[in-house]
């Protein structure tokens, strides 16, 4: 496996650490997205998307973490993709600034194109960047 940077090493631990406060604090106070969705993901999650959206941003994407994102999304039903993806990304919002989290979303929006799978692509809402 290719040496990662000092900032993709960083971005994954703080994604580890943060993850699993994520869904207790913030699952519960997020309206946004519907109820049946925060439920189905809230129990599978697509952490695996998290670390390989990271990894796109610093230049380092590997299909290893693309195919466990693609199984992770595989799981979660196809109305239910986006806005977990939405979700997931939304949960580094105080630990990324805005401008990072408005390309990680521009980078998610493909996605599930990438894994072949419905939709092709997500609208996430528009950040106030």
């Amino acid at each position: 496996m290719a040496k990662l940077t000092s900032s993709a090493i960083l971005f994954t631990f703080l994604l580890f650490t943060s993850h699993a406060s994520a869904y207790r604090t913030i699952i519960t106070a997020s309206g946004d997205e519907p109820k049946p969705c925060r439920e189905e993901i809230q129990g599978k999650g697509l952490f695996n998307c998290l670390i390989y959206l990271g990894e796109q941003m610093y230049g380092h994407g590997t299909d290893q973490f693309l195919d466990r994102c693609c199984e992770q999304m595989g799981e979660v039903g196809e109305r239910c993709r986006c806005p977990g993806l939405d979700m997931e990304i939304s949960f580094q919002e105080g630990l990324m600034s805005g401008e990072q989290i408005k390309q990680m979303k521009e980078i998610a929006r493909n996605l599930p194109s990438k894994c072949k799978m419905e939709p092709q692509s997500c609208q996430f809402q528009s950040l106030w960047v």
